[in-house]
């Protein structure tokens, strides 16, 4: 398996990791599981490449991408709910960068 790691910014300011992960050998198109890494500063959260990583390519590994949209959705809510604009927009900008619909 490959992992192709992307890393998001917000304001010059690292807040997430997404993980593609698909066969070795397998075209981009062909992703077999999706991962992410939210950094969620206001509840304290600092931001760790490494860390992000390493939770991003395991969520991959083991979620669908029907999982990881519902997921996210749900994180989502809740940030809409709290009214809580900066947590919205780092989640927006993750499901944007998986390719996701909600």
């Amino acid at each position: 398996m490959k992992a192709i790691i992307e890393t998001l910014e917000m304001a010059g300011e690292l807040v997430a990791v997404v993980a593609k992960v698909r066969k070795a050998g397998d075209d981009v198109i062909n992703v077999e599981g999706l991962g992410y890494s939210i950094c969620n500063n206001r509840a304290g959260d600092k931001f760790n490449v490494g860390r992000g990583v390493e939770i991003a390519v395991g969520r991959a590994k083991k979620l669908s991408v029907a999982t990881v949209t519902e997921r996210l959705t749900k994180i989502l809510e809740h940030a809409v709910k709290k009214q809580d604009k900066d947590w919205k927009k780092k989640v927006e900008c993750v499901i944007h960068q998986l390719g996701l619909i909600r």
